[in-house]
């Protein structure tokens, strides 16, 4: 009991502080469920496919755990671009969605469920994560590590065009702000969680598959909101409200969101 107090002191914290907090630590709990995709990155994922017409019907993306807030976004872009669209995930979709893609259940520490899911499609979305700052480290390299030599192995065997990996900041965290950077800083050293280390391992194995017959990229979005976002903004409003949201010196810290 003492340990869930302590975590849910820990999780209102960071809520309090995102605001003001001038740094590149990736701010877990609120991607636990996978937040919402905006309009901007939405559009640089759909960038990266090739200039084949959207509208052949032979063309498939898959889209790793998209039953939360980030892989529902992508999944209506996609529809709404032409694409046939199958979900791989634990919770089946729901609502008006549910009627529009094809579903197979499983998890992606599953491999044999992972070529499965790939196999028949051209483009693949992977935005599924273990995130968070507690848990044994062996169910972050489950997910976030094999899980993405799953989705790589998967889109090698089956000749898929396009892998979108979605990564994190958190990779390059190294315990200091960030001011105009891009994606030329080194991978961080001083990992403070599980989550970080992992996900900038799973990156690497993304990127390093990259070839001539399959294009591999990896996005770092970070504080994700939008229309329908239910884990961020309306948590900080709510706070500010009710006169509970903390900020850390003068409130002049910068942090950047997608």
């Amino acid at each position: 009991m003492e340990a869930k107090k302590l975590r849910a002191r820990a999780i209102n914290t960071i809520g309090s502080i995102i605001t003001s907090v001038s740094d590149n630590e990736d701010k877990a709990p609120f991607k636990a469920n996978v937040l919402e995709i905006t309009q901007h990155l939405a559009t640089t994922l759909q960038s990266r496919l090739s200039d084949d017409d959207p509208q052949d019907e032979s063309i498939k993306d898959t889209l790793a755990q998209c039953a939360g807030f980030l892989g529902q976004a992508v999944v209506r872009r996609c529809l709404a671009r032409g694409y046939q669209v199958r979900v791989l995930g634990r919770t089946p979709m729901t609502g008006e969605l549910a009627s529009q893609i094809e579903f197979i259940r499983g998890d992606i520490g599953d491999g044999a469920t992972v070529d499965a899911a790939v196999k028949g499609c051209d483009y693949v979305f992977h935005v599924a994560a273990k995130a968070g700052v507690w848990g044994a480290w062996e169910d972050y390299l489950r997910i976030n590590i094999d899980g993405t030599s799953h989705v790589v192995d998967a889109c090698k065997a089956h000749g898929v065009r396009t892998l979108v990996h979605t990564s994190t900041p958190s990779v390059v965290f190294n315990g200091e702000a960030f001011r105009g950077a891009d994606e030329s800083l080194p991978y961080g050293d001083n990992w403070l969680c599980a989550y970080a280390e992992t996900k900038a391992i799973a990156e690497e194995v993304a990127l390093k598959a990259a070839s001539e017959q399959l294009k591999v990229c990896a996005l770092r979005p970070h504080l994700i909101w939008g229309p329908g976002d239910t884990q961020l903004v309306g948590r900080i409003v709510d706070r500010a409200r009710s006169g509970r949201l903390a900020l850390v010196g003068r409130g002049r810290a910068l942090i950047d969101t997608t």
